[in-house]
């Protein structure tokens, strides 16, 4: 049986392949930069950001007005916790720096 394939919009697709003027022509296109994932929880744009590793694309789309305490499904700061899970320190820095909240389940290395 053959699955049905997930569509990405034009912002998603920009950022998996980290072409950031892709990214901001969808934005300034009118693309979410909240759009939700196909759970409905909004935040999919940094997170994937977070998830893939851009730094870059991350702190793009944090100065274009992501929400840097977007929910996830392990609960607030999905963005921080993507990054600390996979790895990418540097994106973790940038959000301490910005003000991200970090949950108290969330430790943070040194």
């Amino acid at each position: 049986m053959a699955e049905k394939g997930l569509v990405h919009s034009s912002l998603i697709a920009a950022i998996r392949s980290s072409q950031i003027d892709e990214m901001i022509a969808a934005l300034n296109e009118g693309a979410d930069i909240e759009e939700a994932d196909v759970h409905g929880v909004s935040g999919l744009p940094l997170r994937t950001a977070c998830f893939i590793g851009n730094t870059d694309v991350a702190r793009a789309l944090l100065e274009r007005g992501a929400d840097i305490n977007a929910r996830g499904g392990d609960g607030s700061a999905a963005p921080l916790r993507l990054a600390l899970r996979c790895g990418h320190l540097a994106i973790a820095e940038l959000l301490l720096d910005r003000g991200v909240l970090v949950p108290a389940d969330v430790q943070i290395p040194p």
